[in-house]
């Protein structure tokens, strides 16, 4: 639903397809960091942020090859990203323009899945914390103050 400005006019609507391609756009890119996510948990997790960023862009450090993992996690984004790019631009588009929007797509899925790793990281460190604190430290607790 589109708000209407009463200064600015209205609101421009949107097509239906349009709006069909936005939301499959980011179904598939959501399909394609999960994905990664579910299969290379355990190594990003205890990987450093540059490990990720080389893996999406492809590009190993300081030039070097990727590694086993990395190749992987570049092949299931890179493959995403061209599904996206050829459905928004078509096959026979300039080579700038896609080259922007891939570099646009990459920065999304980089920030996507550093979310997603941070997130599961602040989740599990918080059921930890809880889980440290067994129901019988309330007992043994000093009591402050008068009630």
């Amino acid at each position: 639903m589109f708000i209407h400005r009463k200064r600015r006019g209205k609101v421009p609507e949107m097509k239906r397809g349009e709006c069909f391609f936005a939301g499959e756009m980011e179904k598939i890119l959501n399909q394609a960091v999960l994905d990664v996510f579910m299969r290379y948990a355990t190594v990003l997790l205890h990987a450093s942020r540059s490990y990720i960023v080389h893996a999406i862009w492809g590009i190993g450090e300081n030039g070097d090859e990727l590694d086993a993992h990395q190749s992987r996690i570049h092949h299931i984004l890179s493959t995403a990203t061209e599904r996206v790019l050829n459905r928004l631009l078509g096959e026979h588009s300039g080579d700038v323009h896609r080259k922007n929007y891939e570099q646009l797509l990459n920065e999304l899925v980089t920030f996507r899945l550093c979310f997603m790793l941070e997130h599961y990281k602040n989740c599990i460190g918080s059921i930890g914390k809880a889980s440290q604190q067994s129901p019988g430290t309330l007992l043994h607790m000093p009591s402050m103050g008068n009630a």
